[in-house]
């Protein structure tokens, strides 16, 4: 007769341990990496700008996902459970942060773009107040969007989470609501942003011949820093898709094929599009000149300081050193203690030097 256990239990409890651990990790590096570049910017005054403040409320948003998602959302689940508001709120709360950040994203795109195309233009329209009243209107427009459900066919209620129990009619205007909202506020920036893109790097990879045979270095200079620039941000957006539209696009499948195969595939691409919040900031610092010199600076002196200190540290011991051996248990200076060593040591030095004699 066959008495063993099976093992289910275990596993399962492993691979939800595995899981917790996984998105613990993605969440603390999506806050380390964002607060380390909103507080280069915050802190040095030279970065004060229109497009660094859109950066800033980019970086905001970041953490927002780690804060408002991957940590009630997917690590402490229990939590979220046992909570009536947090079981109501979590979903619109993710939905929320994730477009919020794209939104940022374009954002952020179409202020280089018209940088790059109309640097005139770029100057008069790139200020303070616009870069807040862009700002507003991104989050308002996520979170009025994403909490939609709660203040039309699902009110939200103390009594209990407004997503128990599972009725089938609700269900499928979840899947309206998700459709509409990811193709209207994810996809179509997405792609609107790539043909942007594709626009500018073609009208400048066209104009570079031209302005290369000019006569006037500054032409070629400008030339030569919006190719660099229209590089970057093709590279990053290149980035940003292959993370993010395998997930979006799963995630709208699902609602109409649901087989252990999409749902698969869908868990895969979601630890790849969290991915992205991690490395957005570090791209963006490294293709800002401005952030890159600063966090270059931050390094530089943080190396000297620490060089300042270990020279401090062995002056300091080399001094406590002598002035421990200035004078003998005897009351007696180190030169007389050095007298006696030469004396005694004459006997084998002097004779060799009176041989010369």
């Amino acid at each position: 007769m066959n008495t063993t256990v099976p093992q289910n239990g275990s596993s399962s409890s492993n691979d939800r341990t595995t899981i917790v651990a996984a998105w613990s990790t993605i969440g603390i590096l999506i806050l380390i990496t964002n607060i380390f570049v909103l507080l280069i910017i915050i802190c040095r005054r030279g970065l004060h700008n229109p497009s660094n403040i859109i950066l800033c409320s980019m970086f905001v948003s970041g953490s927002a996902i780690a804060l408002l998602y991957v940590f009630p959302g997917r690590v402490f689940r229990n939590w979220r459970q046992d909570s009536i508001f947090m079981c109501s709120m979590t979903p619109s709360i993710g939905i929320a942060s994730l477009t919020c950040y794209n939104l940022h994203i374009c954002g952020v795109s179409l202020d280089k773009s018209v940088a790059i195309m109309s640097p005139f233009r770029h100057r008069t329209i790139s200020t303070t107040r616009n870069a807040f009243i862009l700002i507003f209107i991104i989050w308002f427009i996520a979170f009025a969007a994403s909490f939609a459900p709660l203040y039309t066919y699902r009110p939200y209620t103390a009594d209990r989470c407004v997503y128990i129990p599972r009725v089938q009619e609700k269900t499928d205007q979840d899947q309206i609501f998700q459709i509409v909202l990811f193709v209207a506020l994810v996809l179509v920036p997405m792609i609107s942003t790539v043909i942007l893109y594709s626009i500018i790097f073609v009208r400048i990879n066209g104009d570079s011949s031209l302005l290369l045979k000019s006569k006037y270095r500054g032409q070629k200079k400008l030339m030569v820093k919006n190719f660099k620039v229209a590089r970057q941000m093709i590279i990053m957006l290149g980035i940003f898709t292959v993370c993010w539209l395998p997930f979006f696009t799963l995630l709208i499948v699902q609602q109409f094929i649901y087989t252990p195969v999409t749902q698969e595939l869908y868990s895969i691409s979601r630890y790849a599009a969290f991915v992205y919040p991690i490395v957005n900031p570090i791209l963006v610092a490294f293709f800002t000149s401005s952030i890159r010199n600063e966090i270059v600076r931050l390094s530089y002196r943080s190396r000297a300081a620490r060089r300042k200190d270990t020279v401090m540290y062995y002056e300091g011991t080399i001094r406590s050193g002598v002035s421990t051996r200035q004078y003998s248990a005897s009351g007696a200076s180190i030169k007389d203690t050095n007298n006696n060593f030469t004396s005694r040591n004459d006997t084998c030095s002097k004779p060799a030097s009176n041989q010369l004699h």
